[in-house]
């Protein structure tokens, strides 16, 4: 089982080299055409995380890397619309951190996925167009949208973190003590009646 599980990232990775796998990949077999498919929701680029969707491929023999060839793969389109980025760290540790993200949109648009590639002290956050089906009328109609991205902030250290939203919305945060419940890292019970969660050792 690990080798097939191999064979199937050896697989994406060679089918799209600049590919770097960044969500969880879904695999299934077809008895209608007994072939194995790889459905992979997100996907990185160097540049841009997230940038590749839903992409689906597919083989007869999946120990065969050569053999795993591309169905289809969408291109997401960066949602350009953001006109305001706010950090918002809550109080107590292990301490929450969120991009409260706004911005203009028509009709269907808004916010569709969010990737985020993390380096060292930095957090680089793409937000792209939700997805819109075939044949559906989308109004013209412009409001804004708000939404609320949460960062991986669970584990880091004490010190003060970067982030950028599509390329730019560069802004800073600070976390004053290491941010986990306990110092050993270990806690089993919680006091879930209160406000900041406390940890019951």
């Amino acid at each position: 089982m690990k080798q097939f599980f191999l064979s199937i990232g050896l697989a994406a990775a060679a089918l799209l080299p600049h590919m770097l796998l960044a969500d969880e990949a879904e695999v299934g077999f077809d008895e209608r055409t007994g072939t194995y498919l790889l459905r992979v929701p997100l996907a990185d680029t160097l540049d841009a995380p997230g940038f590749y969707q839903d992409a689906v491929f597919e083989t007869a023999t999946p120990g065969d890397v050569s053999n795993w060839r591309l169905l289809s793969v969408e291109e997401g389109r960066v949602q350009e619309n953001i006109d305001d980025v706010k950090v918002v760290v809550t109080e107590g540790v292990p301490a929450q951190v969120f991009l409260r993200v706004t911005g203009l949109a028509s009709g269907c648009d808004g916010v569709g996925r969010v990737a985020i590639a993390t380096s060292e002290k930095d957090f680089s956050v793409f937000i792209y167009h939700p997805p819109v089906a075939p044949g559906v009328m989308c109004l013209g109609v412009i409001s804004r949208f708000t939404s609320s991205v949460p960062l991986p902030a669970y584990g880091l250290k004490a010190g003060t973190y970067s982030y950028s939203v599509n390329g730019k919305n560069n802004g800073k945060f600070t976390l004053r003590e290491n941010n986990v419940f306990a110092e050993d890292g270990e806690c089993h019970t919680f006091v879930a009646d209160k406000l900041p969660l406390q940890c019951v050792k």
